[in-house]
């Protein structure tokens, strides 16, 4: 489909600015929930190895592969040094291995990682096919790839693509706009294959304009997929 507009960093950066930089206790919980979280649904279908080497993609300000024990912990994202400054508490872990680079050309051997994470980052990438690419060549072979993605129904794309000619700029973090099927499709052109996959409706909006969007079957869902190389 046609592209209107390229993915723009310095308006990620201005929303992650607005994101208080100091843990707040309750947030420190969430965020291991949603590792406890990860961790058991993988370990349902696969057997984590001893001192595993993890790879987390555009953990953004809160990279919860920090949460994760005994394990080599690495996290890669093009705006690193903002958040490094931005958030300290967060990458304070002498263990955390920090990378500044696009996910489309990642710095790593090939066959490096035991298990990579990539959570609600894909649909915030320039070309997702080319990262799922760099995914797979440095991922092990029986290595595992856990993904969550916002997915849409498909007539929305065209709603995003063209959201910032009137002003909204959501699509300009967010310059992907998938269905299910279309990561489905992706993650199985570049080789992986898919254990498990689950989709877990989002919260309702709070917001007035965003409930009113929800009448019009703008249904945001979170797509959980597991894959092995």
């Amino acid at each position: 489909m046609l592209k209107f507009f390229k993915r723009d960093l310095k308006c990620e950066a201005d929303c992650w600015r607005k994101k208080r930089p100091n843990f707040c206790q309750t947030e420190k919980e969430s965020l291991y929930l949603m590792k406890k979280f990860i961790q058991s649904w993988i370990e349902k279908f696969w057997q984590i190895p001893k001192k595993p080497r993890i790879l987390e993609i555009g953990g953004g300000g809160r990279p919860i592969v920090n949460f994760f024990e005994n394990v080599e912990k690495y996290t890669l994202d093009p705006l690193m040094d903002f958040y490094q400054g931005k958030f300290p508490d967060f990458y304070q872990d002498q263990a955390l291995i920090k990378i500044k680079s696009e996910a489309e050309e990642m710095p790593f051997k090939d066959n490096f990682f035991d298990l990579i994470l990539m959570l609600n980052a894909l649909d915030h990438t320039e070309n997702p096919k080319k990262v799922l690419g760099q995914c797979y060549r440095v991922l092990k072979s029986g290595g595992i790839m856990a993904i969550s993605v916002d997915t849409y129904l498909w007539f929305w794309k065209i709603f995003r693509k063209t959201s910032p000619l009137f002003g909204h700029k959501f699509y300009l973090c967010h310059p992907q706009t998938f269905t299910n099927r279309d990561v489905k499709k992706l993650i199985s052109e570049i080789g992986l294959k898919i254990l498990h996959s689950f989709v877990e409706d989002e919260p309702k909006f709070d917001s007035r304009k965003l409930r009113m969007l929800t009448k019009l079957k703008y249904n945001i869902h979170r797509l959980y997929i597991l894959a092995q190389k």
